[in-house]
């Protein structure tokens, strides 16, 4: 009986490695296609204090250190269900190579927003009484949009998934009672796809009036005008890669019950590779084959991308005990993500460019932990997200961002002195986000609206202590 209850909690361990390992879905909430969601403890504060916390063994994601202030052997698990709502309003769209010319058939405007779940798991144990040893799997990045085929920003994207997951073992050193150091190295995979419509007819018009030809005599006849989601082809690229990064963390208490955590992790940089798949509509095939053209048929295809380095100053101060304030300043490098340039293994096939010129960020965010007796502790946070979104014509479908903030509400709840759970929600309102959006290609595509956004978030977390 001992035995079976010995391993018990070994079992559950290997049944959370395999639900985060086994799939996952990803979909932004903290600015950029950056996830914060990595503890449910921590999304009851809004995440404020995150590099200062120690509450549980997901602290390790914020600030590897910290783990020095946790008691033998404790693992992590939780999953958290994002709510996004990304609607687009007031829109427009338009062909601006050929003359300005509005679609005469748009298609109409919908939520991209698409639900997720997002997974980690944590775990903690001393290797002697001044270091301990950590690991941690997370999705540190993700993104999801999803949107009808004949939607009207559909030369804009359709389809956006960008998956990560990032396995990042740490150790932690307590140096005295007030200082510990931590660090660690991450193997990250990601992978990505996003699809898109081609205007056929647009396309069509070009190459004729390029070669001095009468586009209403040689594409107009088989449904080849701008804009008609009738002969419209489609693109899907895929790919994935692994990259390596690194995390650092310092812990200093300066009095009794105050604590400052100072973190780092590292840019890593990803080199996706895949294939390009294209679809051409009937009337586009006839016009390319007869054309000898060797655009849009499947190929390979690339892309580089740094996700960006993170610096966190988090300090939490407990006032007696009950009460406990936190405060979070974290700065991330969105500035290396200039651009998403998409190269193909088929020469013939121009590379597809999206220019993002994406701006640092600062995240501010403020917290409090009340423990209402040695079961229940309360929690409650606000934050306030900027965007690296410079502009609206630098805002896409695939991520229409914009500044948020965060109102969070949570509970930690001990069964035991085992056993205890975390349930977090957050609403983030989001100013409303202008797009005035060209595709930058030989025949380019305008779009211009309005996006209504708002996103619900809602952890629940197991923690156990061997």
């Amino acid at each position: 009986m001992n035995q079976n209850h010995n391993m018990f909690p070994y079992k559950i361990l290997l049944l959370a490695v395999i639900l985060v390992l086994g799939g996952f879905s990803g979909t932004a909430a903290a600015a950029g296609f950056a996830l914060i969601e990595q503890s449910g403890s921590g999304m009851g504060n809004a995440f404020a204090g995150g590099a200062a916390a120690v509450d549980d063994a997901s602290v390790q994601f914020f600030n590897p250190a910290a783990i020095t202030e946790l008691k033998g052997t404790q693992f992590s698990v939780a999953a958290h269900s994002v709510m996004p709502s990304a609607k687009l309003t007031d829109a427009n769209a338009r062909e601006t190579t050929l003359g300005n010319i509005p679609y005469t058939t748009p298609g109409a405007a919908e939520d991209g927003g698409v639900n997720a779940i997002v997974p980690n798991l944590y775990f903690v144990s001393d290797i002697n009484p001044q270091t301990k040893f950590g690991l941690s799997i997370s999705v540190p990045f993700g993104l999801s949009t999803d949107y009808s085929n004949d939607w009207i920003g559909r030369y804009h994207g359709i389809k956006s998934s960008v998956e990560t997951i990032n396995i990042n073992p740490v150790l932690a050193f307590k140096l005295n009672d007030r200082l510990s150091l931590g660090g660690g190295i991450s193997a990250q995979h990601i992978s990505a796809e996003l699809t898109s419509a081609i205007d056929s007819g647009a396309i069509c018009y070009a190459r004729v009036l390029q070669l001095g030809g009468n586009p209403a005599v040689s594409c107009a006849p088989a449904g080849l005008t701008p804009g008609n989601n009738a002969t419209d082809s489609y693109a899907k690229i895929k790919g994935d890669d692994w990259g390596y990064g690194f995390n650092l963390g310092l812990l200093y208490k300066p009095v009794d019950g105050a604590r400052i955590g100072v973190a780092y992790r590292s840019s890593v940089k990803q080199s996706i590779e895949g294939d390009a798949t294209f679809t051409r509509s009937a009337a586009f095939n006839a016009f390319l084959t007869g054309a000898g053209s060797t655009l849009f048929t499947n190929t390979s295809d690339s892309a580089d991308i740094n996700l960006p380095a993170t610096l966190s100053v988090s300090a939490a101060h407990a006032l007696n005990t009950q009460l406990e304030l936190m405060g979070d300043i974290t700065w991330t490098q969105w500035n290396k993500f200039k651009e998403l340039r998409v190269k193909y293994g088929n020469p013939a096939q121009p590379d597809s460019v999206t220019t993002e010129s994406w701006r640092n960020t600062l995240r501010y965010s403020a917290g409090l932990t009340y423990k209402l007796d040695d079961r229940m502790k309360l929690r409650g946070g606000v934050a306030y997200d900027q965007t690296p979104v410079p502009d609206d014509e630098h805002r896409t479908v695939r991520l229409p961002d914009n500044n948020r903030t965060w109102i969070a509400l949570g509970m930690t709840y001990a069964a035991s002195s085992q056993l205890s759970f975390d349930v977090g929600y957050s609403h983030l309102f989001l100013k409303d986000s202008h797009i005035n959006s060209t595709t930058e290609a030989s025949v380019a595509q305008n779009l211009q609206g309005t996006y209504k956004n708002n996103i619900d978030l809602l952890s629940a977390q197991v923690n156990y202590m061997f």
